[in-house]
C-alpha cells in the first residue's frame, strides 16, 4: 500500500473526545432498561437509525431481518418512561428513532447494537452524542455524530461520515468516501476510489490500495 499523511497542525497535547457513553449520564444513579426487537427487511432495503447520547453499532449478516438490541438509560424512571423509541418497519425499509420528552435532551440516552442484511442501504445512522460503527455492509452508508468517533469497516459501497468532535476511521471499504471531522484524526486504509477527507485540527493518514481505482483524492486540514 502507498501512504499519504498530513502532519498535525495543532499542539501535541490536544485530546480527542470519544463521545458520551451511557455511563457518563448525569453523574448520578440511573435507571436502565434493555430492549430487543426484530423485523423482516429484504436484501437491498433501507435502514435509518437516529439515537441520543449513546453509541450505535450496525453489522451486516446473512438474514433478511433486522435485529435491534440495546439499552436505554435515564436519571429517573419518569425520564426513562418519557423517552420513546419509535420504529417504523416494512419489508423494504426500517426506521428507528429516539424521541426525548419535549424540551429535554440531557440525563438520558440510548445505545444500539443492530444486525441487518448485508445488502442494505444505510440511509442514516446518527447520534447526537456518541460513537458510530458500521461493519460488513454491501451498500452505501451515511454516518454522523455531533460528538464521538466514527468507524466504517469492510463497507462495499460509498461512505459518507462526519463528526464534529472525534476521529474518523475507514478500513477496507471499496467505494468512494467523504470523511469530515472538525476536531479529530482521520485514518483510512485500503482506499480504492475517489476520496475526500477534511479535518480542522489533526492528522490525516491515508493508505491507498495497490489497485486504487480512478478519481481524485482530496485532503484538507
Amino acid at each position: 500500500m502507498r501512504t499519504v499523511a498530513m502532519a498535525l497542525l495543532a499542539g501535541a497535547g490536544l485530546a480527542l473526545l470519544a463521545g458520551c457513553e451511557l455511563e457518563d449520564l448525569a453523574g448520578a444513579a440511573t435507571v436502565k432498561e434493555d430492549f430487543s426487537y426484530s423485523y423482516p427487511l429484504k436484501a437491498g432495503g433501507r435502514l435509518s437509525v437516529e439515537s441520543l447520547n449513546g453509541p450505535i453499532r450496525i453489522e451486516g449478516w446473512e438474514r433478511e431481518e433486522v435485529e435491534i438490541r440495546g439499552t436505554r438509560q435515564a436519571a429517573s424512571k419518569e425520564l426513562l418512561e418519557a423517552m420513546r423509541i419509535d420504529i417504523a418497519a416494512t419489508a423494504e425499509a426500517v426506521r428507528v428513532r429516539v424521541v426525548p420528552p419535549s424540551g429535554r435532551r440531557g440525563a438520558m440516552g440510548v445505545s444500539f447494537a443492530i444486525r441487518a442484511p448485508r445488502r442494505v442501504m444505510l440511509e442514516r445512522a446518527e447520534s447526537s452524542n456518541g460513537g458510530i460503527e458500521a461493519e460488513g455492509l454491501e451498500g452505501d452508508v451515511r454516518l454522523a455524530s455531533s460528538n464521538g468517533p466514527i468507524r466504517a469497516i469492510g463497507i462495499r459501497g460509498d461512505v459518507e461520515a462526519s463528526t464534529s468532535n472525534g476521529p474518523v476511521e475507514l478500513v477496507g471499504c471499496t467505494g468512494a468516501a467523504i470523511l469530515r471531522t472538525s476536531n479529530g484524526r482521520i485514518q483510512a486504509e485500503g482506499v480504492r476510489a475517489p476520496f475526500e477527507a477534511t479535518t480542522s485540527n489533526a492528522r490525516i493518514e491515508v493508505r491507498l490500495a495497490e489497485a486504487a481505482g480512478s478519481g481524485p483524492a482530496r485532503l484538507r486540514t
